[in-house]
């Protein structure tokens, strides 16, 4: 009679996530990782946070689309864990241009990226066409550069991105010519 029944659970590790950055104000997927983590998920500080919808695909895996409106670095806890992942939310980058504006099919010129918004901090990388991530330099907040890809020939847009998802606004295009156009 009145049986009581208990469930212990052990409680949820968070051991990595990915990607660590996402842009400010936006919905970013952030992939987690971890042990016994259940479907919820906020993201935030000690002091203040939010809850953020979570998709749990086992014990060991979960996906959160987590958005915060500052900009700076930010704890994502994944199924009540004490301790969570650091992520960092910053200003969306766009792109204003790329030059040069013609590259050859083959790839391997340099190709300077001007916009706002760049930073190093968060692993920002570029896109050329639908190719990425392809290995950017950061040399300042308005400036990158990277090595094009071969490409046929074309127009390709150019973006940069903190991930397959988050990638910059405004954009610039490039004019992949083939090999009797290069001449």
């Amino acid at each position: 009679p009145g049986a009581v029944v208990f469930q212990y659970r052990e409680a949820a590790v968070v051991r990595s996530v990915a990607p660590r950055a996402g842009w400010a104000g936006q919905g970013t997927l952030f992939h987690v990782a971890g042990s016994n983590l259940q479907a919820s998920c906020s993201v935030g500080w000690e002091s203040a946070s939010a809850a953020a919808p979570a998709h749990l695909v086992s014990t060991a895996l979960a996906v959160c689309e987590a958005a915060w409106s500052e900009e700076g670095p930010a704890t994502l806890r994944v199924g009540g864990s004490s301790e969570g992942a650091g992520v960092s939310f910053v200003r969306r980058a766009r792109v204003a241009g790329a030059s040069p504006a013609a590259l050859p099919e083959k790839g391997g010129l340099l190709v300077s990226v001007s916009g706002e918004g760049f930073s190093d901090s968060v692993g920002l990388h570029c896109a050329l066409g639908a190719v990425a991530p392809v290995q950017a330099r950061v040399l300042g907040l308005e400036d990158a550069e990277c090595v094009a890809v071969a490409m046929p020939a074309g127009p390709a847009a150019v973006a940069v991105g903190l991930s397959a998802q988050a990638r910059s606004g405004g954009g610039a295009r490039v004019e992949y010519l083939g090999a009797a156009q290069v001449e």
